[in-house]
């Protein structure tokens, strides 16, 4: 694997300026960055820091945590224990708060390194204390540091083969402790393979600038060879499930290697490029309620856990268990276009009484398509609320379904709701939507 400078020490942070400046220094030129790909605000924004790439999305940092999306966490977690599952959180950290600094920062009004390390173990901190096993990935990044090593490669946005390799066994460890009985008798090898690498950044710029001349990375390449074979296409799961976007991609090796620490099946429920909270909600939207696995691993950069993102996953996990009937349902069939205009969106009347004591939750359920994104605004009693939800079909996901669920309680009564399916893979002229609302 190459060897990137590793730019600061997550334990020293009062050397974050000095680590960064003479890093820096030893980065070599930066690499040429098309027009195309200049523009700050674009979705394909790419900045080179020397030899390293970073895309607009490495700028973020997690967000806050405030007491009601606490208590919205530990809620979730609360619901799960209670069916078996333990929730283990692997939160990957934005590439930029490893990589600039006073020179390396190119938005130094918009963006601090510093304030991004705080967040991130602000979040890891509150989110822990609320009840989920999660992982601390700086320390791996610390891990990796002190052999010259980093987290990240030169030309791709995911994490290395040896990165993920050293956080999966983290993440083994942290399943250990929770002293479960898993079944641990899988008969499995790994095998390292070293090969050249062309990452993700290095497509965009040969795709969008023309750029060939960039060097193939060598990468770690982690395969299991496991005996003898188990199949996974059964109605239930084995004791372990990740749920990622792109990080849990097979070339990348986390599961592979989760499963050789473990010795252990483990099943990857990943969807590729819907962001990580699409693929939590994906999976327990879809969950077989008589099998749920015993662990529940969950992947990703930017993860978040606001108030709004649990009021998504609740109901998304407690329809998989419900037994309660709908209090409303109706079925509606109008034209879908892929269209943005929030205002083209069909408004419908639903003019239902709530108890705002209770816990109700909506659920919406397309057929026909697969929708990979919706806009769900309704409009109640006392408050507005909306969510834009997103799928993104993968066919190798077997228990994928077009489902969305959140919660609207807390008030009076639901009066209109709006919904607008977005960019839908095969659209039709017409499309029927199953609207329901149950209590929980």
């Amino acid at each position: 694997m190459n060897s990137i400078p590793v730019f600061m020490s997550f334990g020293v942070l009062a050397l974050l300026t000095s680590i960064c400046l003479a890093n820096t220094a030893t980065q070599g030129k930066n690499i040429p960055i098309c027009s195309k790909l200049s523009d700050y605000n674009s979705s394909n924004y790419l900045y080179s820091l020397g030899q390293k790439l970073l895309d607009y999305t490495a700028f973020q940092k997690y967000e806050e945590l405030n007491e009601t999306d606490i208590k919205g966490v530990r809620d979730l977690n609360n619901r799960l224990l209670a069916r078996g599952i333990h929730l283990v959180i692997v939160p990957v950290p934005d590439s930029a708060m490893l990589y600039t600094g006073t020179i390396g920062n190119p938005f130094p009004k918009n963006y601090d390194p510093k304030v991004a390390i705080r967040a991130y173990n602000d979040w890891v901190r509150k989110t822990e204390a609320a009840g989920p096993t999660v992982i601390d990935v700086t320390k791996i990044v610390d891990l990796l540091s002190t052999k010259g090593l980093a987290y990240f490669p030169y030309y791709d946005h995911h994490w290395s083969g040896r990165s993920s390799n050293e956080t999966a066994n983290a993440t083994a460890k942290a399943i250990e402790n929770l002293r479960l009985k898993l079944d641990r008798t899988l008969d499995v090898k790994i095998n390292l393979e070293n090969k050249p690498f062309k990452g993700s950044y290095a497509r965009l710029l040969e795709k969008e600038c023309g750029t060939t001349a960039l060097p193939l990375e060598t990468r770690d390449f982690y395969s299991i060879k496991i005996k003898p074979q188990i199949s996974l296409l059964t109605t239930s799961y084995p004791d372990v499930v990740v749920v990622a976007d792109s990080f849990s991609d097979p070339q990348y090796s986390f599961v592979q290697s989760l499963s050789y620490y473990l010795k252990s099946d483990v099943q990857d429920q990943g969807v590729g490029g819907g962001g990580p909270v699409s693929s939590i909600a994906n999976f327990l939207n879809s969950m077989d309620g008589n099998h749920p696995p015993k662990v529940l691993v969950w992947v990703g950069r930017d993860l978040t856990l606001s108030e709004s993102t649990t009021r998504e996953l609740i109901p998304s996990l407690e329809q998989s268990f419900s037994t309660e009937k709908a209090i409303f349902s109706k079925t509606i069939s109008f034209p879908i276009v892929n269209d943005t205009d929030a205002e083209k969106d069909p408004i419908i009347p639903i003019n239902l009484k709530l108890d705002r004591n209770l816990k109700y939750r909506i659920e919406i359920v397309t057929k026909g398509p697969k929708v990979d994104q919706m806009l769900f605004r309704a409009s109640l009693s006392d408050k507005n609320i909306e969510r834009f939800f997103i799928r993104v079909p993968q066919n190798t996901v077997p228990f994928r379904t077009t489902k969305f669920s959140y919660d609207i309680s807390g008030s009076d009564e639901i009066k209109t709701l709006s919904i607008g399916p977005r960019y839908i893979t095969a659209l039709p002229k017409n499309s029927s939507v199953d609207i329901k609302i149950f209590p929980y």
